[in-house]
């Protein structure tokens, strides 16, 4: 049973990070094409892509916590 259970997690976080990668892809599409129109310097550039990937790495570790806690 807790074989199962392992593999069952094993699964869903693994198509949680999948769909989550995708959504960041997307998100990272859009704020570029932001840029394009707005011109950022370059240090906003990077400060505000270091943001998305800190927000982004937040959002992947609550959705696991989330998943683990509901198989407690």
């Amino acid at each position: 049973m807790q074989e199962k259970n392992r593999k069952r997690k094993e699964i869903l976080e693994k198509e949680v990070i999948k769909d989550f990668t995708e959504a960041e892809k997307r998100v990272r599409e859009d704020v570029h094409k932001v840029f394009e129109i707005n011109k950022p310097t370059l240090k906003q550039e990077h400060a505000l892509e270091d943001h998305l990937d800190d927000e982004m790495k937040n959002a992947e570790e609550n959705i696991i916590a989330t998943i683990e806690e509901n198989e407690e």
